[in-house]
């Protein structure tokens, strides 16, 4: 009975850093669903929003969200980063959680150099990040070592992150993660998560939710021990993702990304065929083919997913889609001179 009641009076409150700057990435739905999951097990749970004037008592929170933003909002809280860098160092150092998404992710770190300038991070963790070329776009699943299910969300960064000898968040299955070739996403330093997944990452995920909640609660009370929760439509949810993404055997395709693993962008028609990018987890490729109609271009995307599934070169699928000849009299392109005829009388 005792350690019921213990169990009855334990509270978790979470402090939401600059909601008003860094909210990009839906991170209200993270602190929704830590509050739901407290609730749900009789832990009592609060929110508390911190502005970028406002004074923060670290000693007092127990979970800290560290959100996404643009560049220049990153910018901005920058600046007030330097008035808390040491009581929130001190914080981690003494095991404080911490969730950072994004953004966030990347302020953990000792600076993120863009194209406009410097933004200097707090320096919690041993990081850094540098602005790549174009953007790392597109859903993300990853294998971790803290869960046994798989960690599923969605990326969209232009910054690669080099975490040097820290522990990653996870082994990239599907999708970028840190930078294109690093084959990681994210960190994991004491209690600290950085991450790139969003979506929001928590409801997708709500293992990751629990251990948030399992560590601020062993900080607090000695014992971070968790009632189970009926997840079964999270982790259909979960594993719907996965098996889509990953652990499938079929090809998901399209003209759009959407929720296709493979797809055609920048579609361009001319007198001499079609152009366009197509897109997938593992690279970008520009073909160009003498065939014209959007049907061709969605035959031409899934054979090259089946391809790039097959492990054949970039440069062959290259060379084989201009190679390509369209049947006669199937939107055929016939060049006359002084105009371009259109067969498609079969």
């Amino acid at each position: 009975m005792e350690s019921s009641e213990r169990k009855e009076t334990r509270k978790i409150t979470i402090g939401h850093l600059y909601p008003d700057l860094l909210n990009l990435y839906g991170d209200r739905g993270n602190i929704a669903c830590l509050m739901q999951r407290c609730i749900w097990r009789g832990i009592e749970a609060e929110t508390v929003e911190f502005e970028l004037n406002d004074q923060i008592d670290f000693s007092k929170l127990d979970i800290v969200l560290l959100g996404g933003g643009s560049d220049r909002e990153q910018m901005i809280v920058c600046q007030k980063l330097k008035d808390i860098q040491e009581d929130f160092k001190n914080y981690v150092e003494d095991n404080g959680v911490v969730i950072a998404v994004c953004g966030g992710y990347q302020l953990l770190g000792k600076y993120y150099r863009t194209e406009e300038g410097l933004i200097e991070g707090l320096d919690l963790v041993d990081l850094y990040t540098e602005q790549g070329e174009g953007r790392l776009i597109g859903n993300i699943v990853l294998q971790s070592e803290l869960f046994e299910t798989p960690v599923v969300g969605f990326e969209n960064h232009g910054g690669r992150t080099f975490i040097g000898q820290n522990r990653p968040f996870g082994k990239v299955l599907h999708g970028y993660g840190n930078e294109e070739n690093s084959g990681c996403e994210g960190v994991v330093y004491k209690n600290v998560i950085g991450t790139y997944l969003h979506g929001p990452l928590l409801p997708k995920n709500p293992q990751v939710c629990d251990w948030l909640i399992a560590r601020a609660l062993e900080r607090k009370y000695g014992s971070g021990e968790l009632e189970e929760l009926d997840d079964s439509q999270e982790l259909e949810a979960n594993r719907y993702i996965y098996e889509r993404r990953y652990d499938s055997e079929y090809i998901y395709y399209g003209m759009e990304n959407g929720d296709s693993a493979y797809f055609a962008d920048k579609v361009r028609t001319t007198s001499d065929g079609t152009s366009f990018e197509f897109i997938s987890e593992k690279e970008t490729m520009t073909l160009s083919s003498r065939l014209i109609g959007k049907h061709n271009v969605l035959n031409i995307v899934a054979a090259c997913a089946v391809a790039q599934r097959l492990g054949v070169e970039k440069n062959d699928i290259v060379r084989a889609v201009k190679m390509l000849e369209p049947v006669p009299h199937r939107l055929q392109l016939i060049d006359s001179g002084d105009i371009v005829i259109i067969d498609d009388s079969f």
